[in-house]
């Protein structure tokens, strides 16, 4: 999908605003207010400006959210939106649950999407535990992380939505994004495949082998892992994660596209899948994005993990261009097919040129 089918002159219905402020200033979310004030992000602000026209407002409360607590899911459901569009379905609004409904040439399925968010107590944000040592890190990653996500996870589960008229017998997946900070989802992409899966790397050999995780446990909580053998999870085909679904890439993806102010440059930096080395690695790179020099798709990033033990699964080649990870049966290691280019994490830095 071409970014600039957003702004064909061709759009229908009333134009939602979401720039002008509906609610007290105090109330605005920050990242908001950065993409609305801050010309660095005049590129994604007008993308999504045209966007709008097509996505609309789903459940009459977008705006409010968008420009409040909610911008970070709202964010997450722009995303899918674009992708899903770039992958060439079209979408059935006539249900408010789950939030996509996707019919495309001989396929069909719905996803649900949410988000993890920082964990609240009297109305502010609480820390994030200390990562200072490599105990504290470990612990972090393959405990505190997996039980933020198996929360978020296991209450979607338990709102069935496989048992509605529409949704009966069509695949259906969770997608959940991480914003627990403004850059955590960078590297959190590992903590979620261990939770959904139940298997972790084994760190004692270099060759690709995984071992089994019993549980997640951190302070007071202990959850099982293994998302996909959770009771009545067999009715979940997939969930879905990408660590690059930022308002930074609303932001690269509308200057490729001719948004915003002519005085935006940005640079992206962060770590790739190296398909030369034959093991899961990373390599650093450094692209600056540029018409003609630097290609991006909404797909990039995404990773789609697919449940074998699913009642009914998904087709796998409706996500060309995603990171595949499966497995084969209950016993079977977690393999992954990752595409040629698809980043683990990364950041975009925003340079504003002076006339």
């Amino acid at each position: 999908m071409d970014p600039a089918n957003f702004a064909q002159g061709d759009e229908s219905g009333p134009v939602i605003d979401f720039i002008d402020p509906i609610v007290p200033e105090d109330r605005l979310h920050p990242s908001f207010k950065a993409l609305t004030s801050q010309e660095g992000f005049s590129p994604a602000k007008e993308l999504i400006a045209s966007m709008m026209h097509y996505f609309g407002n789903p459940d009459g409360n977008f705006v409010e959210q968008f420009q409040t607590t909610g911008f970070d899911a709202r964010i997450w459901e722009l995303y899918l939106f674009a992708t899903f569009h770039e992958l060439g379905v079209a979408f059935d609004n006539s249900h408010a649950a789950p939030d996509f409904h996707c019919i495309g040439v001989g396929s069909e399925f719905l996803v649900e999407a949410t988000t993890v968010n920082p964990t609240m107590q009297n109305g502010r944000v609480t820390a994030l535990p200390p990562t200072e040592t490599n105990e504290e890190e470990r612990n972090f990653f393959q405990n505190y992380l997996p039980i933020k996500y198996g929360s978020v996870l296991f209450n979607k589960l338990r709102r069935e939505y496989w048992n509605l008229d529409h949704v009966r017998g069509k695949p259906f997946g969770i997608a959940v994004q991480d914003f627990i900070t403004p850059t955590s989802m960078t590297s959190s992409g590992r903590s979620i495949l261990e939770y959904v899966f139940g298997q972790r790397q084994d760190p004692t050999t270099t060759r690709q082998r995984t071992i089994p995780i019993e549980n997640h446990s951190y302070g007071d909580k202990v959850i099982p892992s293994g998302f996909f053998y959770l009771p009545t999870a067999e009715n979940v085909g997939a969930v879905f994660f990408n660590p690059a679904a930022t308002i930074s890439k609303f932001n690269r993806i509308g200057l490729l596209a001719g948004f915003g102010s002519d005085r935006v440059q940005m640079t992206r930096v962060g770590n790739w899948y190296d398909h030369s080395t034959g093991t899961i690695e990373a390599s650093f790179r450094r692209q600056e994005v540029r018409v003609g020099e630097y290609e991006e798709s909404w797909v990039e990033g995404l990773n789609v993990m697919l449940n074998h033990r699913a009642n009914v699964p998904f087709d796998p080649d409706l996500f060309q261009g995603a990171a595949i990870h499966y497995q084969e049966n209950d016993h079977g290691e977690v393999r992954s097919f990752l595409p040629q280019n698809h980043p683990f994490g990364s950041m975009t830095q925003i340079h504003v040129i002076s006339e």
